[in-house]
C-alpha cells in the first residue's frame, strides 16, 4: 500500500495527493503529466477569452471642475469676501478668479438685489439693499460650478424728524397668534427703509420680517414694495400709497398706521393681511 505524504497539491476541480518519491512510479508520472497538460490547456482557453477593453472603445478620462474663488476685498486690514458699504459710496466688484486645471477660463457674473431691485448689471450704491453676486462657469465637459458673495449697501440714517430712512431691527407681534411657531419676534435683523424721493419711503418688508427672518422662511416671504409718503413726520402724518403681497404666500398686505419717536429712534406701524392677520411692528434704528 502506498504511503501518502502530508503535502497535497491543489489543482482546479479538487485536491490531488502528492506521493512520496519512493512510490512515484512511471504510471503516476504519466498521470501527473496528463493532468498538467489538461490544466495548462484550460488556462490557455480562459486567458484567450479575456476582453480587450481598449479595442471596445472604453478609455479613461479625467475631468477638471471649474475652481471659482471670489476675489477678496480688504476690510479694516483683513481680506473679506462679503462686504458692507455705505450708501452713495463708490464700489467696484472685484470679480473672481476662475480656473480649470490651473488655467483661467471665462465666467459669468449675476447680481440681484434681495428686497428692492431684481437683476442688475452692477451694484447700485444709491439703492440700499443686500446684493447677491454669483460667479458661475462651465468646464470643457459641461459641468457647471458657482460661488457667491453678498454686498450689503447700508441706507443713510434719517434723523426721524426730517427723514425715516435707515437700517432697523424689528420686533413683531402677529394677531391672532396660532400656528406652530411663536406669535412674537423681538429685535430681529434687519428691516430697511429707503428714501425713494423727497417724501416717499419704501420698506423692505411691510410685515416687519415676520416670515422672512422670524420664522426663517427667507426673503421670498417678505412683503416687499410697500411705500409710505411722509406728509409731516413730527406730527406723524403719513399716507400709505399701495398694497403688496405677502411674498410667496400672496394675498394683500396694507400698512394702516405709522408713528415715529425720534428720541427712542423707533418707527412703529401696523399692517393688515387679508388672510386674517394683523402685524404690530416696532422698528428700532441701528446707529452706525
Amino acid at each position: 500500500m502506498l504511503q501518502r505524504s502530508l503535502i497535497s497539491g491543489i489543482l482546479y476541480g479538487g485536491i490531488y495527493p502528492v506521493f512520496s518519491k519512493k512510490h512515484f512510479n512511471k504510471n503516476i508520472m504519466k498521470d501527473f503529466i496528463y493532468k498538467t497538460i489538461c490544466l495548462a490547456s484550460i488556462l490557455t482557453v480562459f486567458t484567450g477569452c479575456e476582453r480587450d477593453l481598449e479595442t471596445e472603445g472604453i478609455t479613461k478620462k479625467i475631468t477638471y471642475y471649474a475652481v471659482i474663488k471670489p476675489n477678496t476685498i480688504m476690510v479694516e486690514g483683513e481680506p473679506a469676501v462679503d462686504v458692507v458699504v455705505e450708501s452713495g459710496t463708490d464700489f467696484t466688484d472685484p470679480g473672481a478668479t476662475v480656473t480649470e486645471n490651473g488655467a483661467p477660463i471665462d465666467y459669468e457674473t449675476d447680481i440681484t438685489g434681495t428686497y428692492f431691485l431684481g437683476g442688475v448689471d452692477k451694484i447700485d450704491t444709491s439703492v440700499p439693499d443686500i446684493y447677491n453676486v454669483t460667479y458661475s462657469a462651465v468646464n470643457v465637459d459641461g459641468y457647471a460650478g458657482a460661488a457667491a458673495r453678498t454686498v450689503t449697501v447700508l441706507p443713510a440714517q434719517g434723523d426721524l424728524v426730517t427723514s425715516i430712512e435707515g437700517l432697523y431691527t424689528a420686533t413683531v407681534k402677529r394677531t391672532p397668534g396660532g400656528g406652530p411657531a411663536a406669535a412674537d419676534y423681538t429685535d430681529r435683523e434687519y428691516v430697511i427703509i429707503r428714501k425713494v424721493d423727497a417724501d416717499t419711503y419704501e420698506l423692505s418688508d411691510a410685515i416687519g420680517g415676520y416670515y422672512d427672518f422670524g420664522r426663517v422662511y427667507g426673503p421670498t416671504f417678505a412683503a416687499t414694495g410697500a411705500r409710505v409718503t411722509a406728509v409731516n413726520i413730527p406730527s406723524n402724518n403719513f399716507t400709505f400709497d399701495n398694497t403688496v403681497g405677502a411674498g410667496e404666500f400672496g394675498g394683500v398686505v396694507k400698512i394702516t398706521s405709522m408713528d415715529v419717536n425720534p428720541a427712542a429712534k423707533t418707527v412703529h406701524f401696523v399692517s393688515t393681511w387679508d388672510s386674517g392677520y394683523d402685524f404690530d411692528v416696532t422698528l428700532t434704528q441701528v446707529q452706525y
